[in-house]
């Protein structure tokens, strides 16, 4: 058969059933479009979750104790020879361990309950943070003990206002702590 002769019989078939061929197109030109559709909204979340996990650090993992989905379970089944055991693996790049606090933070008169974790100076540069004033966390401060806080934008707007806090003295759970810095505001 020629090829004249296969386009005179599909046209003959399609001028025939007018409507059965309009309803055939319009239901391929629906299926390819809901696949297109579907593929597209997939990249688009698959792109904004990744976006989101990057932006805490693409090879980052943190690992939480045991009980910590229960309300009053127990913390205490990460010990400081499973964070030595992590640190020295050959695959993991860095470590910190990070200690939970729940006590209110007190300036003069004002009052905040912030999220109060205690941790290493490189915690900040594995989450991406930066600061706005002052400084970070350094060895010399974790060698020493020293009492010393980083504040989130946040807690030191609410805390001081449009005043500086660097090296002024806030209370967290009946403990003096020097605000050596303050983070940049995450949004």
């Amino acid at each position: 058969m020629r090829s004249h002769d296969l386009y005179h019989t599909a046209y003959t078939a399609l001028t025939a059933h007018t409507m059965r061929s309009l309803l055939t197109m319009l239901g391929i030109i629906i299926g390819v479009g809901s696949v297109i559709l579907m593929v597209s909204l997939g990249r688009s979340f698959e792109s904004y979750i990744l976006d989101q996990i990057s932006s805490f650090g693409e090879n980052l993992i943190e690992v939480y104790p045991k009980g910590l989905e229960r309300i009053g379970g127990s913390m205490d089944s990460i010990t400081v020879s499973d964070y030595e055991a992590i640190r020295d693996l050959s695959t993991v790049e860095n470590v910190n361990p990070v200690i939970f606090v729940t006590q209110s933070v007190h300036y003069g008169t004002e009052e905040e309950n912030p999220f109060i974790f205690g941790t290493h100076a490189s915690f900040i540069e594995n989450y991406g943070l930066r600061i706005a004033t002052g400084r970070m966390l350094d060895e010399r401060d974790e060698k020493s003990a020293a009492n010393v806080a980083v504040l989130s934008h946040e807690t030191a707007k609410e805390l001081f206002g449009n005043h500086r806090p660097v090296d002024k003295k806030i209370t967290i759970g009946g403990r003096k702590f020097r605000v050596i810095g303050v983070l940049e505001s995450v949004g």
